[in-house]
């Protein structure tokens, strides 16, 4: 039996604000174009169909038009969802796709769906289980402790084997099996546990499966376009899926095998530019009588490459003309570009679209010396100290690593007068305001409002009127704190105290 393992598709993804619909056309044309030369029996995604739960009209009229065209060539489609969907949406329609050969598990609801094909080695058993956390099922095991992804794995494959179609006591066999191969880490014995329960030694058991899979002591491969997860509570250690001939995941976007019969396809397009170094494609996947699958990876067509480019302005409009004058198709990149000018720089971005349309991203990078950076831009000083001009000149030399130039300071050091001048100037208008709005009430005396409005201007509040006017004051005090505290016609300050 042979089989074309996909997941991660992320159907209306944007990178960068840039839609990648017609990429992933070309792609799943070319996933098409795979079928016709492989001639799979079975083609499973392995959750990740879209993008959002909510997917856009187009991607979802893109998802429908890959699935006819499945279906035209008469091959099973198996799909899980992924953390990215809706398991409900996805599933929508589930009874009459499966009359098509189409089998879609969107939501866990107890048990694990399972798709029984056969070929001349025997049965394959297909078990299909979408993205789960643990509140997703403790509810359908009361009895467990489910404190992590791990333990709620665990459990829904221990339940593998109860609703197979075998008689009643190759039931209670598989279902034993599968807890014994639960507890076990020996990837060897735990497959035989489970091939000497299935309906015959030729049985063969495949999981789709989206997970955050590990393997004790090494590291995956990971991507920034991947959702990250903090702690280790999402994590699944590879030694639960020992008891399956194949593991067909979803979720990581590398293309990777984390132990015999175990891989992640990877997705089919670079999401991010921290994927331009991985190989992206789709996994063909053959199964010999004896069980063992032979894993291949197969390219797939794309519209864009994405790659960085690195170098001053200068340079980089140079190389987009040499490009332009020879037509060479790699100036339509999806780039990355980082600047390295010590300087300023006008307007790039529009600038290196003119020979590069699809610039997606651009990082301009500063220099550094090698010094002992401190955490805090101010440590012992008192900022309160430091005048606006040198605390500037400190922030630009940490983050350019120079100091300003003189004209530079000079520059700065007129914005800071500029702005100081304003300030005194709007300070003692609002000073005099003030003054003008309590001399005009009757119930303040004169003496009051002059130690008021020389208590504004030191910024602070006296307490130097008579004893007659102490509640006008508390009212005043009040009017200057709260800026929608407002006068009446009179003067005298309304809203109470």
């Amino acid at each position: 039996m042979k089989l074309i393992h996909l997941a991660d598709l992320h159907l209306g993804k944007r990178v960068h604000e840039v839609s990648m619909m017609e990429d992933q056309r070309v792609m799943l044309d070319s996933v098409i174009d795979l079928c016709r030369r492989e001639q799979p029996d079975v083609v499973i995604i392995a959750g990740d169909v879209y993008d959002k739960p909510i997917p856009s009209v187009e991607a979802i009229n893109l998802f429908e038009s890959f699935l006819l065209a499945l279906s035209a060539l008469d091959k099973t489609v198996l799909i899980i969802a992924g953390n990215h969907d809706s398991g409900e949406r996805l599933s929508f329609g589930d009874v009459f796709f499966k009359k098509e050969g189409i089998h879609i598990a969107g939501v866990f609801d107890g048990a694990l769906d399972e798709v029984v094909l056969s070929d001349e080695h025997g049965d394959v058993v297909f078990y299909l289980l979408p993205f789960i956390r643990p509140m997703h099922v403790r509810r359908f095991f009361p009895e467990e402790e489910i404190l992590s992804t791990e333990d709620a794995v665990r459990c829904v494959l221990r339940s593998v084997g109860k609703s197979a179609s075998t008689s009643g006591d190759a039931v209670c066999e598989v279902d034993a099996s599968i807890k014994e191969v639960a507890r076990s880490t020996n990837e060897g014995a735990g497959r035989r546990v489970l091939h000497s329960a299935g309906k015959s030694s030729s049985t063969r058991h495949v999981l789709i499966a989206h997970q955050f899979v590990t393997r004790s002591g090494s590291a995956v491969i990971r991507s920034d376009s991947e959702t990250l997860q903090v702690g280790t509570t999402d994590q699944v250690d590879v030694s639960l899926f020992s008891a399956f001939d194949y593991v067909a995941l979803g979720h990581l976007h590398g293309a990777q095998s984390l132990a015999e019969g175990v891989w992640y396809a990877g997705s089919p397009l670079a999401y991010s530019f921290s994927e331009i170094g991985q190989k992206k494609g789709a996994l063909v996947v053959e199964f010999g009588s004896d069980g063992s699958p032979i894993v291949r990876q197969e390219p797939l067509a794309s519209l864009h490459t994405m790659r960085r480019a690195r170098g001053t302005l200068d340079d980089l409009l140079c190389a987009g003309k040499t490009l332009e004058r020879s037509n060479d198709p790699s100036r339509e990149d999806y780039l990355e570009m980082t600047l390295t000018d010590r300087g300023p720089v006008a307007d790039p971005m529009n600038r290196l679209k003119v020979y590069y349309p699809n610039v997606m991203r651009l990082v301009f990078e500063r220099v550094h010396e090698e010094t002992d950076h401190k955490d805090a831009l101010v440590d012992s000083d008192d900022l309160g100290k430091l005048d606006p001009a040198a605390l500037f000149a400190r922030f630009f030399e940490l983050q350019t690593g120079r100091p300003l130039s003189e004209l530079e300071h000079n520059i700065v050091a007129d914005a800071v007068k500029s702005a100081s001048d304003a300030y005194d100037v709007n300070a003692d208008s609002a000073s005099v305001s003030l003054e003008n709005d309590i001399g005009s009430s009757d119930e303040v005396n004169g003496d009051t409002a002059v130690t008021f409005a020389e208590s504004v201007s030191d910024n602070s509040i006296s307490g130097n009127a008579n004893t007659s006017s102490s509640t006008h004051q508390r009212e005043s005090e009040q009017t200057f704190r709260d800026p929608s505290y407002e006068l009446s016609d009179d003067g005298t300050p309304e809203g109470g105290t």
